[in-house]
């Protein structure tokens, strides 16, 4: 996990959960690591926070000796230290470790989502949300491709690395099982879908006795999109 392409998948993975102001330090400095030419601006799109907060972190990580100044031109560069290398390993191995319980758990959350979908290759999420970032981890663990998301409102051109799009844009993939990721909205969108899928549409239901997530079959396979 050392490489920026790396770095931006994980952080991706991270948008249902809120990083510490130290995992953000260790996202900053692995940044850093790749290429100390980042801008402050650069790194904060990268980092998903304000360039002022960059800042703040640079100056701590300095009064840290994590990264030492140099200039270059008019531009100031930041270079990771041997000691803020260290904090990185550890950091780096904290955060994967935390990221493989995390992963853990919600593999047994949504474990009987599993075998209604193993005679499928692909399948398409209905929702840009929450779920559909935790999902999709998930179904590439599970021999899944993810073509594409159908989402009506999101302003965002992908949900993790797959491109979102509204339901007038995937004709193409209109035979494919659906899911619709959702809990609280989950009848408004089934209504809405269900008259135009063609493929089988599946819907989430909880298990209050064994404490996890379902999917029963909805709908679809009647009408052409």
């Amino acid at each position: 996990m050392d490489t920026v392409g790396d770095w931006k998948t994980l952080i991706t993975e991270l948008k249902y959960i809120e990083p510490s102001k130290e995992t953000k330090q260790i996202m900053l400095l692995g940044f850093l690591i790749e290429n100390y030419r980042y801008t402050q601006r650069e790194l904060a799109t990268l980092i998903r926070i304000t360039p002022s907060q960059v800042n703040v972190y640079l100056k701590e990580l300095l009064q840290r000796q994590y990264v030492s100044s140099i200039s270059e031109g008019k531009a100031k560069r930041y270079i990771v230290t041997e000691s803020g290398k260290w904090f990185y390993r550890v950091g780096m191995f904290r955060l994967l470790r935390e990221l493989g319980t995390l992963f853990v758990s919600m593999e047994v959350l949504f474990s009987d989502v599993k075998a209604p979908l193993e005679q499928y290759t692909d399948v398409v999420l209905y929702g840009a949300g929450e779920i559909c970032q935790m999902l999709i981890p998930l179904l590439r663990v599970w021999g899944k491709r993810v073509p594409v998301v159908i989402d009506d409102f999101s302003h965002s051109k992908q949900c993790m690395d797959v491109p979102v799009r509204q339901v007038n844009e995937v004709y193409e993939y209109g035979h494919l099982p659906l899911i619709i990721a959702s809990f609280s909205s989950k009848e408004q969108m089934l209504s809405k879908i269900s008259g135009v899928w063609r493929g089988p549409i599946y819907t989430f239901f909880f298990d209050d006795v064994e404490g996890r997530v379902g999917l029963k079959i909805a709908g679809g396979g009647k009408n052409a999109v």
